[in-house]
C-alpha cells in the first residue's frame, strides 16, 4: 500500500518546531532539544529540505536553492547528491558533531496488529518500576503521553513512548535495557502502542538509523514500510 502523498511533510512537521520563516527552532520533544543545522528529507517524488534559524542567512539561502536540484528518494542508502556541499558550508560556520542518515517508516492501515503478551500502559503508580531505568518515563506519564513497558525482575525493562507527535502522526520511540534484548520486548512494547494509537486514529511513524540494524528488524517485523531518509548535520 502507498503512504499518503504527505507523508514526507506529516513526518518532517513531527520532528520539527519551525519558526514563522520556516526555519527549525528545536526538535519536537517534550525537552525541546536542539534541531540539526542542516536537515533533507526524501520520499518518492518529493524533496523536502530545512536550516536551523541560528544558521547565517546568506548561508542559509545558498543550501536551499542546491537542495532544490537534489533528485527525490531513489536507492535507501544512497547519500543526498550535494551531500558534500553541504558539509563544507556548514563546516565554515563551525564543526560538524553530528551527521544522521537513515530509513523512515510509516505503518500502513492494512497491517494487523496482534495484542501484546506482556506489555501495559504504564501509569503514575509505576514510577517505582520506571525508577532503575526509565526514570524519565514518569514525567511523559505525568504530561499525559502513553507509555507501554514489560516488567521483569521488579522493574520496567522495555519501553514504547511517542517520541514525537503531531494531530495526526506520531513516532515510536522504543528502549529497553540491554541485559533483556533479544528476548522480543520490543516488539511487544510496540504492538501495545500501534493499537492506542490506531485507536487515537494516528498514523504511526518509525526512524532509525542505517547503522541500527535491530530497530530496522523490529520494523519490519511489525509490518512497518519504508517510504524515504533521513539526513541532517548537527
Amino acid at each position: 500500500m502507498r503512504p499518503p502523498l504527505e507523508i514526507l511533510d506529516l513526518h518532517v512537521q513531527a520532528l520539527f518546531k519551525l519558526d514563522e520563516f520556516g526555519r527549525t527552532v528545536a526538535s519536537n520533544t517534550l525537552s525541546f532539544e536542539s534541531a540539526p543545522r542542516f536537515y533533507i528529507g526524501r520520499a518518492e517524488g518529493e524533496v523536502v529540505a530545512l536550516v536551523r534559524q541560528d544558521v547565517p542567512a546568506p548561508m542559509a539561502a545558498d543550501m536551499l536553492e542546491l537542495a532544490s536540484s537534489e533528485p527525490p528518494h531513489t536507492s535507501p542508502r544512497t547519500p543526498p547528491r550535494f551531500a558534500g556541499n553541504y558539509y563544507e558550508s556548514l563546516a565554515e560556520d563551525g564543526p560538524i558533531e553530528r551527521n544522521y542518515f537513515g530509513p523512515a517508516y510509516w505503518l500502513p492501515p492494512s497491517v494487523v496488529v496482534s495484542p501484546p503478551e506482556e506489555a501495559r500502559l504504564l501509569t503514575e503508580a509505576d514510577g517505582e518500576l520506571l525508577a532503575p531505568h526509565f526514570a524519565w518515563a514518569l514525567a511523559d506519564i505525568q504530561a499525559g503521553q502513553p507509555v507501554f513497558g514489560v516488567i521483569r525482575d521488579g522493574a520496567v525493562v522495555a519501553q514504547c513512548s511517542c517520541s514525537r507527535r503531531t494531530k495526526r502522526v506520531v513516532e515510536a520511540g522504543i528502549e529497553v535495557v540491554e541485559a533483556y534484548r533479544g528476548a522480543g520486548f520490543a516488539k511487544d512494547c510496540t504492538r501495545a502502542w500501534v493499537r492506542e494509537m490506531r485507536e487515537r486514529d494516528l498514523i504511526p511513524l518509525w526512524s532509525t538509523t542505517w547503522e541500527n540494524e535491530a530497530s530496522q528488524a523490529i520494523a519490519a517485523r511489525l509490518g512497518f514500510e519504508m517510504y524515504g531518509t533521513d539526513w541532517h548535520l548537527a
